[in-house]
């Protein structure tokens, strides 16, 4: 019975480390990652997350950049 709870905890760190690793922010991701504890599935989902936003190419520049602060 523990491993179904295990098995559905694995799948929900799974699906919030995916979709806030690729939506978000890589540290969201991680930090979803860690707070729940997705174990190796959610460690693989990170991965694969982190893989799919490097082939994706880089951020547009209007992210790249920080604030200036005024004069």
């Amino acid at each position: 019975m523990s491993m179904g709870f295990v098995a559905i905890g694995g799948m929900a760190g799974f699906v919030a480390a995916l979709v806030a690793l690729l939506a978000f922010d890589a540290s969201w991701g991680l930090v979803l990652l860690l707070w729940g504890g997705g174990g190796p599935v959610g460690a693989s989902a990170a991965i694969l997350a982190l893989l799919l936003r490097g082939l994706a190419g880089p951020e547009p520049a209007d992210r790249q950049r920080s604030p200036r602060l005024p004069a």
